[in-house]
């Protein structure tokens, strides 16, 4: 599932399934040699990572697309989070009601 590099080149992110007794998608982090496979979110199936996780120019964050309880009206949403799995944030619907694109229901 589209692997992502952080920029040091040392660690891959990825979105791989939870453990079995969890549902849902996560995030999970590899050193590049195969070892310290960790599992950096604790979404729970609360948040469905869907596709192109990808690191910030800066290596500070990872954005993806996503649903979550918030937006299954509209579809697939960016989210954004820190690299240790902390800050989640949703990105595109917070701006598109911001513009007043989408009333508050």
């Amino acid at each position: 599932m589209e692997p992502t590099w952080s920029l040091d080149v040392k660690k891959i992110f990825f979105l791989n399934s939870a453990p079995s007794h969890l549902p849902g998608i996560e995030i999970w982090v590899i050193n590049r040699d195969g070892s310290d496979l960790r599992q950096i979110t604790p979404f729970g199936g609360s948040v469905m990572p869907d596709h192109s996780l990808r690191l910030s120019p800066d290596g500070k964050f990872l954005a993806f697309y996503g649903t979550g309880p918030e937006v299954t009206e509209y579809g697939t949403e960016i989210y954004v989070i820190n690299v240790d799995g902390s800050g989640l944030k949703i990105s595109s619907v917070q701006k598109v009601r911001m513009n007043g694109l989408i009333g508050e229901h």
